[in-house]
C-alpha cells in the first residue's frame, strides 16, 4: 500500500514539476488547474480503493479455536460447608442435616438451595430450628466440603 502511494506522489511531483516549465498563459494555466485537479481526486480514490479491499473480516471458525469458555456469573456454588453439618436423633435413626442459619452466615447464595430440601425440626425446650436434609441436597448435587459422602 505505502508503494502505491509514493509511487502516486512521484507521479504527481513530476507531473507538477512540467507544468512549471511551460511558459505562462491564461488558458494553459486554468487547464493546468483541472488536470491537476482530476489526476488528484483520481489519486485520493485509487488510494482509498486500495485501502477498502485489504479489509478482511475473519469468521469465528478463523479465530484463536483455545479460548477459554466464559464463566457463568449466576453460577451457584455447590459445595457445602462442613461447619454447618450436623447428625439429629429420630425415631427411625440418624439423620444429616445442614442448619439453615449458619448456611446463611457462611454461604454466599444459600438462598438459592432447592427448598423441597428445607424442613423445619423441633429442638430442645420446643424451639424450632430449620434445616436441610443432606441426602436431599446430595441428589441435588451439592457436596460438602469435607467429603463426608
Amino acid at each position: 500500500m505505502t508503494r502505491k502511494i509514493t509511487a502516486s506522489v512521484l507521479v504527481l511531483s513530476m507531473a507538477l514539476t512540467s507544468l512549471g516549465a511551460a511558459p505562462a498563459q491564461a488558458g494553459n494555466r486554468e487547464f493546468n488547474r483541472l488536470v491537476v485537479g482530476a489526476l488528484t481526486l483520481f489519486i485520493i480514490g485509487k488510494a482509498i480503493e486500495g485501502n477498502s479491499k485489504k479489509r478482511v473480516t475473519v469468521s469465528r471458525s478463523q479465530q484463536n479455536p483455545v479460548t477459554p469458555p466464559k464463566k457463568n456469573r449466576h453460577r451457584v456454588d455447590k459445595r457445602l460447608p462442613s461447619e454447618c453439618y450436623f447428625q439429629m436423633r429420630t425415631d427411625r435413626g440418624t439423620r444429616g442435616v445442614y442448619g439453615k442459619l449458619c448456611l446463611n452466615e457462611i454461604m454466599r447464595r444459600a438462598d438459592r438451595l432447592p427448598q423441597a430440601c428445607a424442613d423445619t425440626i423441633r429442638v430442645r425446650y420446643g424451639r424450632r430450628a430449620q434445616v436441610y436434609g443432606a441426602n436431599c441436597l446430595r441428589e441435588h448435587g451439592y457436596r460438602d466440603t469435607s467429603n463426608r459422602y
